[in-house]
């Protein structure tokens, strides 16, 4: 019996042998960052900063590969399937991990197929109203939207994306009716938003603050705890008259399933390391960003959290998305 059970204690240790070996050799080349979105973007720079960073602890380059394509998916994919091994990363967002599983059309990836690492930074949305739109206010809005139901509308960056379903969490929260308009990205729907043919948007903080800095836009709240350094004069969601309303994107670090633990324990390091970082920090800030690190069981929290959110928003709205 007692032969049995020494049998069975070394034939657990020789299978956590090579486990062991891997996490002690990791990591054993340079690591890929899949970011799931085009070259030049806010989501390309978080990824790149943070990629430098991460490769300086971990003494191996860590070099950024743009994926592109299908709301995200095709990057997913590509971490979901590659190596557990922890040298194929993730950047991962809302889009990702708590949005597009809800919207009913199928995916090439399962969010249970990829272990989250950490946290990086969140990007708080901002509503904005062209010039051209007299109310000045959250609250002139609304009561506009009341006075008029379905006359006011929303600029969206596509159905089903980020900007839309803010847009539908708003209106849902302040009980009216605007209709959302929707364009093939930013930049089209920029241009309406400044000639007036769309009266709000809900945009990410770059670029609405600067819209707002640059009186190219009017920024009416930012849909985050407390207000940005850049831009003290806008006004939190709360502050304008809705309660614990807030939204953002997001960007943290995804692994394939089945990482060992001790590469997933090292990853989690090398990722808190680099938001703690002061210069990165200064960067995510200037750029409108809340630098926000977060280990692995709180990102998990989140992303639970977040799906269970939009879950909410897109169900009513799921005949739209067919």
């Amino acid at each position: 019996m007692a032969g049995r059970r020494l049998f069975g204690l070394s034939a657990a240790a020789l299978a956590a042998a090579p486990l062991a070996a891997r996490a002690q050799s990791f990591p054993a080349r340079p690591l890929r960052l899949v970011v799931p979105f085009p070259a030049g973007g806010a989501s390309d720079i978080i990824g790149r900063t943070l990629a430098a960073h991460m490769a300086e602890t971990l003494g191996q380059p860590v070099v950024v590969d743009n994926r592109p394509g299908a709301n995200t998916a095709i990057g997913a994919e590509a971490v979901a399937r590659a190596a557990p091994d922890g040298h194929t990363l993730l950047l991962s967002t809302p889009t990702t991990l708590a949005i597009a599983p809800h919207l009913g059309t199928p995916l090439p990836y399962r969010v249970e197929q990829l272990a989250q690492v950490g946290l990086v930074v969140r990007m708080p949305f901002v509503m904005v109203s062209s010039l051209l739109y007299p109310p000045d206010t959250v609250q002139a809005v609304i009561a506009d939207a009341k006075a008029r139901p379905g006359a006011v509308n929303f600029a969206s960056h596509g159905r089903a994306g980020s900007a839309h379903l803010v847009g539908e969490l708003w209106r849902t929260a302040a009980g009216v009716d605007i209709v959302p308009i929707h364009y093939t990205g930013n930049a089209p729907a920029t241009v309406d938003i400044v000639a007036g043919r769309v009266q709000l948007m809900f945009d990410g903080s770059p670029t609405a603050l600067a819209a707002h800095r640059n009186r190219q836009m009017r920024a009416l709240a930012i849909m985050s705890e407390r207000r940005s350094p850049l831009a003290p004069d806008v006004p939190t969601m709360e502050e304008a008259g809705l309660p614990g309303l807030t939204a953002y994107s997001w960007y943290g670090v995804s692994a394939p399933a089945g990482t060992p633990e001790p590469v997933m324990a090292r990853l989690e390091g090398a990722v808190a390391r680099a938001v703690a970082d002061p210069a990165v920090r200064n960067r995510f800030i200037a750029d409108g960003l809340e630098p926000t690190p977060m280990d692995r069981a709180g990102y998990v929290r989140m992303v639970a959290e977040e799906s269970d959110k939009w879950r909410r928003v897109i169900e009513p709205l799921k005949g739209q998305f067919e």
